[in-house]
């Protein structure tokens, strides 16, 4: 379901994870990175998509999941790829489309059923456990350490403010 129109848009499996690794991964990174988080988009796709068929949750409308495509936000379309990468959008979309290609051989399962395939960008130097994020423990959500996180450009950022500006801002 498109959050911002409330329309439901039906697509193929290829075509989700082609979307959700457009919306959630600049194309610039590695080809196996793109296709890590198309595996680990379509995980959740094939978890949502199961749990919605059983038990339908009243504001997805009948859908399987929600994103925000003209935001980015969890699954785009081929269009508005093009249009946000300009000139490299062809260098883009295919290499978008050959990660998805590779991710769409896979789905991470545990005890019979797709994880929770958690991800994000950053985790400032150790992932968190599953029971802290979700209040139930997962066995294959548990803290590790994430070093390279330190490799990120934002990992570490500093803002001064004058105490006025402070007072201001709360």
């Amino acid at each position: 379901m498109d959050e911002e129109s409330g329309k439901i848009i039906t697509v193929t499996a290829t075509e989700y994870i082609r979307g959700a690794i457009a919306a959630e991964m600049p194309f610039t990174f590695h080809t196996q990175a793109l296709a890590a988080q198309g595996i680990a988009a379509y995980t959740n796709a094939v978890r949502s998509q199961i749990n919605e068929r059983s038990s339908p949750t009243p504001s997805l409308k009948g859908a399987d999941i929600s994103a925000s495509p003209s935001s980015l936000k969890g699954w785009t379309d081929e269009k508005t790829i093009k249009e946000w990468y300009g000139i490299y959008a062809d260098a883009a979309w295919e290499k978008i489309c050959s990660a998805a290609d590779v991710a769409s051989e896979y789905i991470l399962i545990y005890n019979e059923e797709p994880i929770v395939a958690a991800y994000c960008s950053m985790s400032c130097g150790v992932t968190e456990s599953s029971e802290n994020v979700w209040g139930g423990a997962l066995d294959y959500l548990s803290p590790v350490e994430s070093i390279g996180d330190e490799l990120a450009p934002d990992f570490l950022s500093e803002e001064a403010f004058a105490p006025d500006e402070v007072q201001n801002i709360l």
